[in-house]
């Protein structure tokens, strides 16, 4: 059996973790209905508001018929609407922040 002078113990002492504040979340309400014109698309919420944006704000909109606008599905999570034949998908965010530039 081989005895080895005990070596200098490198321990690691943790560091605490930074403190940030806490991000804030933005909340939205939910969907509860949709109304589609040609110049814009209208939600109402379940907190009782309705909020507007023109349909020019986004190209497919922009140019979809009246048809098209009125083919529309509320997200299962109430957050979003999708346009099927347009292939457009817009969330609650848009109508309180307007188009993102991705």
């Amino acid at each position: 059996m081989i005895l080895r002078k005990p070596g200098k113990i490198n321990k690691t002492v943790p560091q605490p973790l930074p403190i940030y504040p806490a991000e804030k979340v933005e909340t939205y309400p939910l969907i509860i209905g949709v109304e589609c014109t040609k110049e814009e698309i209208t939600v109402f919420l379940e907190d009782g508001r309705k909020v507007s944006i023109p349909t020019a704000w986004y190209p497919r909109t922009r140019s979809a018929t009246l048809k098209q606008l009125k083919n529309f599905r509320i997200s299962s999570d109430k957050y979003g609407i999708h346009w099927p034949e347009i292939d457009e998908d817009l969330s609650i965010r848009a109508f309180f922040k307007g188009p993102s530039n991705h």
